[in-house]
């Protein structure tokens, strides 16, 4: 399978090659977890009841952004893991992948988890996952027109770029500063 294809922007947003600060909507806002608000994320299932395909998306949902930001806190304190943290950092992030491979991109919302598509992405470490990823990006960015799907995209390549074991948290972190 041939590696993703650099995205490119459309002719009203301009052309960049250069991968500036990487930023997303729902990114977790404090590098420690109880300065966090996104740590009480918690959706609103009751209007949603009577639509079973809804409700199963927005539990994902849930459980994605949940993992992913426990990830990103885990991957901030790589040095100092325990390995219980290690275990739990891979057990995480496979949790997260299928969870998200399992998500219906035609019930809507299912362009919603941004952030959490990135973290997968990030864990990705086959050609299939990073492929899977980078489409899902690219197809949120496509339905949205949005900005952050087609920086998230440049941000996965460039962490991928940077070869296997580059602990992508940090390397996000440098970006910012």
């Amino acid at each position: 399978m041939s590696p993703p294809r650099t995205p490119t922007l459309p002719r009203s947003q301009g052309r960049s090659n250069h991968l500036h600060r990487i930023e997303f909507v729902a990114r977790p806002i404090s590098k420690t977890p109880e300065n966090d608000p996104a740590g009480s994320f918690q959706l609103d299932f009751e209007p949603w009841k009577s639509s079973p395909a809804t409700m199963a998306n927005l539990k994902a949902y849930n459980t994605a952004f949940k993992n992913a930001r426990r990830l990103y806190h885990l991957r901030l304190q790589q040095n100092q893991l325990t390995q219980d943290e290690e275990v739990e950092v891979r057990r995480l992030a496979t949790e997260l992948k299928n969870i998200l491979m399992d998500i219906d991109v035609n019930v809507p919302g299912s362009h919603c988890p941004l952030w959490p598509y990135f973290v997968g992405g990030a864990e990705s470490t086959s050609q299939i996952e990073r492929s899977y990823f980078y489409s899902r990006l690219e197809s949120i960015w496509i339905k949205t027109g949005s900005r952050n799907p087609n920086v998230a995209m440049r941000g996965l390549l460039y962490i991928w770029s940077l070869g296997e074991g580059v602990n992508w948290a940090i390397q996000i972190e440098n970006l910012q500063r």
